[in-house]
C-alpha cells in the first residue's frame, strides 16, 4: 500500500478515534502531513521528471526475430545486435519489491555494449520485468540504489 494512502487511513483513524478535537491538532497534523507528502511526493517526482528528460524523443525497437535492438534519439542512432551486449544492469530503488513506497514501479535497464556504448531504457518506455532478460537471453545483474536515477 502506497505511503499516501496509509497515511490518509492513519488520518481517518485519528479522526474516528479523537472526534471533532482532530481539528484542533493544528501544528503536528501540519508538520506531519508536510513531512509525509515530502518523503512521497518529492523523490516520486525526481524520478519521473529524470526518467523522461533522459527518454523523451527516444524509440528503442526490439527485433527477437533478427536478434537486434535498436535506440535512437535527437543525438544519436544505434543498431546492435543481442551478441554486442557485454551485459544487462537493472536497476531499482530500495524498496522496490514492496509497494510502500510511491517510486517502487520506476527501474531502468542499462546495456553494456561491448564498443563502450550505454543504451537506458526506463520504466516509463517499457514494461520492466524478467520478459526482456528471456527475450534477449541475458541475465541482469541487478543493482539497487536509495532512488533509482539515471
Amino acid at each position: 500500500m502506497p505511503l499516501t494512502v496509509t497515511t490518509l487511513l492513519g488520518y481517518a483513524a485519528l479522526y474516528y478515534y479523537i472526534g471533532s478535537d482532530f481539528f484542533k491538532l493544528d501544528f503536528p497534523l501540519y508538520v506531519t502531513t508536510a513531512f509525509v507528502l515530502i518523503f512521497s511526493i518529492i523523490p516520486t517526482l525526481s524520478i519521473h521528471i529524470n526518467y523522461f528528460l533522459k527518454n523523451r524523443n527516444s524509440i528503442f525497437r526490439f527485433d527477437r526475430f533478427k536478434g537486434d535492438i535498436s535506440y535512437a534519439d535527437d543525438k544519436i542512432n544505434f543498431i546492435y545486435s543481442f551478441t554486442d551486449i557485454d551485459r544487462l544492469e537493472r536497476y531499482s530503488s530500495y524498496g522496490a519489491s514492496s509497494t510502500w513506497y510511491t517510486w517502487s514501479a520506476y527501474r531502468y535497464f542499462k546495456f553494456v555494449l561491448k564498443d563502450g556504448n550505454e543504451i537506458i531504457i526506463t520504466s516509463l518506455m517499457l514494461d520492466i520485468k524478467g520478459d526482456l532478460e528471456q527475450l534477449i537471453g541475458i541475465k541482469a545483474v541487478d543493482e539497487m540504489k536509495l532512488l533509482a536515477l539515471t
